[in-house]
This record gives structure tokens, sequence and C-alpha cells, in this order.
């Protein structure tokens, strides 16, 4: 998958009847703000908000994925292959025995299946509704169900979508893999077979082809029937041929698993924990073994720099043993500062302990931009600026070795204590110069790196909106900085004290050194920025749930009861898998505020625990840093698409 790197402010995703569209409006140019939502003749849906833009069309060129788990964190390979192996014996396990259904067979299994977990009166309600007449509706239906935890009612929309439309090839699709997720393989797998024997609609939900999209559930019914030679042989080319379809990635990972291929089942697992497919031979490899630059998942425009604060030196031996002094206390300072943000960091910690945990997909993108925050020092650019320093530090070491063999030699080429008092001044004076012109190297190389550090980690830090994870990340921050100002201090006090030290052998007298204080000031990069949008967005499905996403905060609504409370919330077959819904542009054309673009659209990934993963597709020359996504979701001009996937049962294998 090639992916433009460029930033370009144009159009904006998903817009239309929203809170706050006034505002965004006013910045999106005349064109944009032409038209109000109510004064549009019929809704419309999953459009793109255009600012004037060089005069390329919307959806036009290529397209890149953004999503939240782009910026997902790995153990190393080192330590995830034993993790996945020793799942093997959990996961490898058939979960149905396979058996031949025809198309009714599976159709009726569906709705007695429903009838048994909400009663037939309930069920009878939930066909019959007006608004649900349409399958575009029963399909938006069964998303927000799925976002709302309620798979059941996921599986009930689409089978109700396939009674509205038979002849649709997508709609049996779909509904296959919803069939899959609820551990009902034989089910999807008629579905499947029935889907073939119908006239290919060209569907195309978010760009993905739906035989794609019937692969994937194929390989992941297969699995379900312990089928695993089978299931490889069915996603390994839908896999070696990069489909966007990171569900498929994952779910090969399985089928490899469990033949014992854990080297390759590995690799694979990494690449369906990413929904961008990362290319280790372009974009260089992971930092560290464990995530992806940053650059091309968060946007890192919001850092703050960081001057080392005055320390002052001398030329002068006889003000050594004056300044060691004063770099003593500056140490012992270092460590007071350390200790008092020691005790913030342990009171923010028992703070955020105490209230209730965040939702799986906040928890892990806290974690992950925390990771990233705190080894920003080990990026490849960041990490070329802390060897530079390294060098000149190592020169100091050399050439005080150097010079304490040089001054013990004094003992013996001068006998006589004048001429070895006159020597001995001449040879610490000389000494210091020579000091001072290394460490004048070291501090401005160092200097060059903590500035770039810390504009590094504070960029990501912005990424942050809660007021606890963000305070708690800025503090450690500040005490990974307090590492470089004590190295600092460290560094010249070694070399100050034995030019005092040496001074004093030299009987030299001791003069007072002008100093001045040198307390550190941090400030911290603010707390998720109106500039940064990208990860802030907020949808509407059927006035029914809301998503709303600020930074590493995402926030699901349940708007009201409607239908959605016919169905309960989460069964125990949900548990060891997910569902991703896709929701694309139908057809390509101006809807007064913008063009829907048919390649285009967002996902939602959803487990046991609620949803897992959030993204949107939009071309190349849209920049999804330029504006905040908002929009209501509910009509006709949307194509949906089901990928169902399996969910390791180590939930922390993607938690260093």
């Amino acid at each position: 998958m090639k992916r433009d790197k460029s930033s370009k402010l144009t159009r904006i995703l998903m817009g239309l009847v929203f809170v706050g569209i006034v505002t965004m409006l006013a910045q999106s140019g005349a064109r944009a703000a032409a038209v109000a939502p109510a004064d549009l003749p019929h809704q419309a849906y999953l459009p793109i908000i255009a600012n004037e833009t060089s005069g390329s069309e919307p959806g036009d060129g290529s397209f890149q994925i953004y999503a939240y788990s782009d910026a997902a964190v790995l153990l190393s390979n080192e330590y995830l292959q034993p993790q996945l192996t020793a799942q093997k014996a959990q996961v490898c396990t058939a979960t149905a025995v396979p058996a031949a259904l025809s198309l009714s067979q599976a159709l009726q299994n569906g709705w007695q299946y429903l009838a048994q977990q909400v009663g037939p009166a309930n069920l009878s309600q939930f066909r019959s509704a007006p608004e649900l007449a349409t399958a575009a509706a029963a399909q938006a239906f069964a998303m927000a169900a799925l976002i709302d935890n309620r798979p059941d009612g996921a599986l009930a929309g689409l089978l109700l979508a396939q009674e509205h439309a038979p002849q649709s090839r997508i709609v049996l699709i779909n509904t296959a893999g919803m069939f899959a997720s609820l551990d009902m393989p034989n089910e999807a797998l008629a579905l499947l077979n029935a889907a073939q024997n119908l006239p290919d609609d060209e569907a195309t939900p978010m760009g993905i082809p739906s035989a794609e999209l019937a692969a994937n559930t194929r390989g992941f019914a297969l699995l379900a029937q312990g089928q695993w030679a089978a299931a490889e042989a069915v996603l390994r080319p839908l896999v070696e041929g990069e489909t966007e379809l990171a569900e498929a990635r994952t779910n090969l990972s399985k089928a490899l698993l469990c033949q014992n291929k854990e080297e390759e089942a590995t690799r694979y697992y990494r690449a369906g924990s990413r929904r961008m497919l990362w290319d280790e031979v372009h974009d260089g490899s992971e930092i560290e073994g464990t995530h992806i630059p940053a650059d091309l998942t968060l946007n890192r425009s919001a850092g703050k720099l960081f001057t080392l604060p005055p320390l002052g030196t001398t030329s002068n031996p006889a003000q050594a043993q004056a300044l060691a002094n004063h770099l003593f206390t500056l140490i012992n300072q270092s460590i007071s500062r350390s200790t008092e943000r020691q005790a913030l960091i342990e009171a923010n910690m028992d703070a955020r302990n105490a209230r209730p945990l965040p939702g799986p997909l906040t928890w892990s993108r806290f974690n992950n931009i925390y990771i990233t925050a705190n080894r920003a020092e080990y990026e490849p650019d960041i990490q070329e600026l802390y060897l530079d320093v390294v060098t000149p530090e190592d020169t100091i070491n050399e050439l005080r070795s150097y010079q304490d063999e040089e001054f013990l030699e004094l003992y013996e080429l001068y006998p006589d204590h004048d001429a070895f008092i006159g020597a001995c001044r001449n040879t610490v004076t000389r000494h210091l110069g020579e000091m001072l012109a290394e460490y004048g190297e070291f501090e401005n190389l160092l200097e060059t790196y903590t500035e770039a550090k810390y504009a590094a980690m504070t960029s990501v830090a912005a990424n942050l909106a809660d007021e606890l994870n963000h305070e708690y990340v800025s503090l450690l921050i500040e005490d990974s900085m307090e590492t470089d100002i004590a190295w600092r201090l460290h560094v010249l006090s070694s070399q100050i004290n034995t030019i005092a030290s040496n001074w004093a052998v030299c009987e030299g007298t001791e003069e007072a050194a002008t100093t001045q204080p040198s307390d550190p000031t941090f400030e911290w990069a603010a707390r998720c920025p109106d500039a940064l949008t990208r990860n802030k967005l907020s949808i509407t499905f059927l006035d029914m749930v809301q998503i709303k996403a600020n930074c590493e905060i995402l926030e699901v609504e349940l708007s009201g009861p409607g239908l959605l409370t016919i169905f309960g919330q989460v069964t125990v077959n949900f548990k060891d898998k997910t569902t991703t819904f896709f929701a694309g542009g139908k057809i390509k054309g101006p809807i007064g505020l913008g063009e829907l673009g048919i390649n285009e659209g967002f996902y939602v990934k959803a487990g046991a625990d609620g949803i897992q993963d959030v993204g949107m597709k939009v071309s190349t020359g849209v920049d999804v840093k330029a504006g905040q996504f908002s929009g209501v979701v509910d009509g006709p001009e949307i194509e949906f698409g089901v990928a169902p996937a399996i969910e390791y049962l180590g939930g922390l294998i993607t938690t260093p």
C-alpha cells in the first residue's frame, strides 16, 4: 500500500448535520459555506466537506487510511512469538462441526437463534419496524448495534437487510460475516456459497472489493471449523495481494499458528495489528522493534522547545573550587526536583487508579502515546543527536586520563618545590583551558539534542486530551529531561573537581566565582489543542449511537432506547473475536456541502469489550490533520462491509 506523506490542507471527511459545523464552514471557504444543512432538499450521507483546492476532485488518485491502531506499540518478535505460541492450545480448537446448509436453512437458523435471545414478540416488533424498512437502514442499524456492543442486534439488522434485498450480493456477504462472528460458521458458509450465485453488484465499501470481504469471512469460518490448511489456502492469496483488510492478516496468523508455523504466524499477527500495511523496505524498520515512526501516526506539530538553563564556567583555576561547590549544590537541587516529581507522578497514578477504567480503545491509545512519548529519544534522528553528544564526552574523558598522567609526571620532572609549584600552576591552567574547549563542544551538542528530544516528546504528549493522562506523560518527560540536566552537571563537575583538587596541590589561591540560579523551565505541550484535529470526530448512527473521539479519548453514547435495547449487550460467543463494520461512499457527485467519494469512508472495529479501533480512508489529497470530522450516518448513499477476525485470548500481548 503506497502512502503519500505530504501535508495538504484540502477536503475534510465526514461532515454535515453536526455540532460545531458553523465554525468549521467559516474556515473552509465560500463554496462550503454557501449551503446550510437545513437548506438541503434531502439528507446526504458520508459527504466530504470540500475546501478550496488546486482543482483535484474528491476521491481521485490513491488513498490513505488513518486509524487509531496504526499507532499500536507491539512487543518485539523476540517476546511476541513465545506469547502467541503459548496460546496455541487455547486458540487452535474448533468451535463448530462442519455441516452443509442451504441458504434457507441458514437464514432460518439465524432467526431462530435471535428468537431465543430476545423472544418472538420483540423480534416481531423489530422485523416490522417502519424505520428499518430498507436494506440500507437495516444495515446502518446493524452497525449501530455493533458499536453499542450488541452483536445479536447486528445480526438481526443484517438478516432484515437480506429480507429487504434478497438479490444483493454484498448484503448476503455482510450477513455471513456476522454469522461467523457469532460462532455460526456453517450458516456463514451457506450464505457465502449462495452469494456466489448472485450477480456481482460491484460493491466496494470503503474501496474494499466485496470478493475480499467474502474471502476473509470464508477463511474465518473455516478457522471456526478447525480447517487450518483450508483457511490458509483462502486467506494467503488475499493477504499476499496486500488487501486493506487487517482482519485477513490476523486470521491468516491463526491459520499458520495452528499448523505450527509460529514464525510466519508472528509476522502476520504483527501486520494485522495495524490497519496501515507497514512496509519496512520503504518506511524503515520499527523503532526498537516495537513501534513505527510517530510522524506516520500522530500529529506532532504542537511540541515545545527546551533550553538548557545557564550554568557558567570559569577559565581561572582559582575559581574552580567555588564553581565545584556551586555544581554540587545544583546536583543536589536536581536530585530534589526528581524526588518531588516522583511524588507528583505517584499522586497522579493514585488519582488515575481511583477512577473507572476507560474503554479498551482509550486505554490502548493512551498506552501507545505514553510509550511513544517516553521512548522518543530512541527515534533514529534523536538517537543520532544523542550519539553526537557521546563523542565529545568520550573525548573529555580521554583528555582527563591524559591530563592525569601529565600531572603525575610533574612530581618526577620537578623535584624542587618552587619549580614544581610554578609548573603545576601553569599545567593546571592549561588543563582547564583544554577541558573547557572540549566541554563547550559537549554542551553545544547536548543543547541541540535536548531541544530536539523535548520537542519530539512534547509533540506526542500534545495528542492527549485527558488532564491526568497529559499530566502523567508530561511529568515523565520532565523526569527524562532531568537525566540530561544531571548528565551535564556530572560531566562538568567531575572535571572541575579534578581541576580544583590539582589547583590545591599547586598551593593556588581560591577566589569566589560568579554563579547564578540554574533551574530548568519545562513548558508543557497543550492538551489536544484545536490545531490537532486528526483524531477528533463525532458521528451519529440513526440517532441511536454517537461516537465521539478527542485525541486519545473515545466515548460511545446511547442517545435513546429505541430498538437497540431489544438486544442484549455482548454474548459469550463474542469474546474471542472482533467484527469490523466499514461504511463507504456509494456514489460520487455533488451533494451541496461537499462530494461523496466512492472509495472513501470510515470503519469501526468492535469486540467483547467495546470499540477497539476506528479509522477513516480518504484520498491522498486530503490531510486529516486539517479539520474535525463530524456527521450523521443513516441513509442510502453508503455501502457497508463486514469483516470478522479472531482475537487472541492474551489481551496484553500488544502492551509492552
